[in-house]
């Protein structure tokens, strides 16, 4: 049998006993010091959000001006005002080069006007003569939205795994437009 000395990483304190287990079944630990500010720990956490290069990440994100919508995937889509099927779509970052790739799958639809949120990029890349900003003309596309994020949860709830991939995700989201609003499977 080996013995191995258990130190609190928060008092340094070697005053520590066991504390049952995780689910995932490593060992908790309870420091017995009295001043100690946090009672219970494990050797090695596996919380990585509290891992020091997770840290470094959200400082770096914080002081470069980033934000979630930097990091996040965007699902870009052009619908037809009149119709309301769905004519390009794009999955990728908030950037102006996403929205290029939309607006070249759109380019042989001839479209002569473009009803918009208030986005920067779209005021970047459209003439004022071609280009609306409101709600009013948005309404089928945030229904069409709406509609998406319902079948998503629908679909998270009936399985039991997920995938940390963006590329798994944009295939899912990929194959769901191409099943939903173009009626193929591929």
């Amino acid at each position: 049998m080996v013995y191995v000395p258990v130190q609190c990483p928060y008092c340094q304190s070697t005053e520590v006993i066991k504390a049952g287990k995780q689910t995932n079944g490593a060992q908790r630990y309870r420091c017995q010091n009295g001043q100690c500010e946090r009672r219970i720990f494990l050797l090695q956490s596996q919380d990585r959000g509290r891992a020091p290069d997770s840290h470094r990440q959200v400082v770096d994100l914080a002081i470069n001006g980033s934000g979630i919508r930097d990091t996040a995937r965007w699902l870009w889509h052009a619908i037809d005002h009149h119709t309301g099927r769905v004519l390009a779509y794009v999955i990728g970052t908030r950037k102006d080069a996403t929205f290029r790739d939309l607006r070249a799958l759109l380019a042989p639809f001839g479209i002569t006007h473009y009803h918009t949120d208030k986005a920067g990029v779209y005021r970047r890349h459209f003439p004022l003569e071609q280009h609306t900003v409101g709600k009013v003309a948005m309404q089928k596309i945030e229904r069409k939205h709406l509609t998406l994020r319902t079948r998503l949860k629908r679909l998270a709830c009936k399985t039991l795994c997920f995938s940390r991939s963006c590329f798994m995700h944009d295939l899912v989201i990929g194959l769901y437009m191409n099943r939903v609003e173009f009626g193929c499977a591929a």
